[in-house]
């Protein structure tokens, strides 16, 4: 009953300092900061060429990519069940990202993605590059048509990122630097 009662007192004690379920830290003022999204679990922020969109991953449930409005302040689903490697804005506001395919087999490995892209308001889907193999990072060239990407070649025992150019208006992948040559071994 002592030891009870002792445990209670400490417990009690570590709760009023703060030492068992700590305080959020100071905020900070200045910068006029404000929750854009609920409870959660978000990754990947990006923010749209003319900064006025941040597009998001929510992860509580099946990836889904979000996309805040900074004027309206207003937050929409703009796909679902993405995979939780990389989104990136296109040079002209629209957003591309990653989803996984079964491949021929009805299996997941290797790991076959194919390239969406999608407007601002969730609409107009599409599949701009196919069978991408364990991709990875991707980053858009002014251009519009041009893509920096990692991949893994379907039969590699490595699983190393190599880093190559995707054309989307040709789907052509073309080896830029492979990732032994730099000691760029990504998991």
């Amino acid at each position: 009953m002592v030891k009870k009662a002792v445990f209670v007192v400490f417990i009690a004690i570590l709760v009023g300092c703060g030492m068992l379920f700590p305080s959020a830290p100071p905020r900070f003022p200045q910068f006029g900061e404000y929750s854009i999204a609920g409870p959660g679990s978000y990754d990947l922020p990006q923010w749209s060429p003319d900064s006025r969109y941040l597009a998001f991953l929510e992860r509580s449930r099946d990836p889904t990519l979000m996309i805040y409005d900074t004027e309206t302040q207003s937050t929409w689903t703009v796909a679902t069940n993405v995979s939780s490697t990389h989104v990136s804005w296109t040079p002209n506001g629209n957003l591309t990202y990653l989803k996984q395919r079964l491949n021929s087999t009805g299996l997941t490995l290797p790991v076959m993605l194919d390239l969406h892209q999608v407007d601002l308001k969730g609409e107009k889907d599409k599949i701009i590059a196919t069978n991408l193999s364990d991709a990875g990072d991707f980053a858009w060239f002014s251009d519009g048509e041009r893509i920096a990407i990692l991949l893994t070649e379907p039969n590699s025992r490595t699983y190393y990122r190599d880093v190559y150019m995707l054309n989307t208006v040709t789907d052509t992948t073309d080896l830029l630097l492979e990732a032994e040559d730099v000691d760029l071994q990504t998991y």
